[in-house]
């Protein structure tokens, strides 16, 4: 069985050998959406065990990496969420919404984040000596 993703749809593929053709010819004897995460129902009757087996790895897989992309973005664009942040602290009525707790928890994040940059082997850049 070969996964192809097309468009919107998994396309699930088998390949028969046509002698009379001398090759072999893949058709797609399944389709579903390419946002779910798991082998529909409708599918799972229509596969071996094998097959089920291989394109719950795919799926798998596929999900993994969606995270770690995720997750990478994230990283890169924290410095322009921060600096997004600065700048709404100074616009008084933006700074309304933001509650006591909510600010704790950005402290909170802010100092695991120092952390766990600090973990990652990241050392906080030395302070600039003040002019006077």
């Amino acid at each position: 069985m070969q996964i192809r993703e097309q468009g919107k749809k998994i396309q699930l593929i088998r390949t028969h050998y046509l002698p009379e053709k001398k090759r072999t010819v893949g058709r797609v004897f399944a389709t579903f959406d390419k946002s779910l995460d798991l082998i529909p129902g409708t599918i799972r009757p229509k596969i071996t065990q094998e097959e089920t087996d291989k394109l719950e790895k795919y799926l798998f897989d596929r999900k993994e990496k969606e995270i770690l992309e995720d997750l990478k973005f994230n990283l890169l664009n924290i410095s322009y969420a921060m600096s997004k942040a600065k700048k709404a602290l100074s616009k008084k009525n933006i700074l309304s919404a933001l509650t006591l707790d909510g600010a704790n928890l950005i402290y909170n994040e802010m100092t695991a984040l120092t952390k766990a940059l600090r973990q990652a082997g990241f050392k906080k850049p030395a302070q600039k000596a003040n002019k006077k």
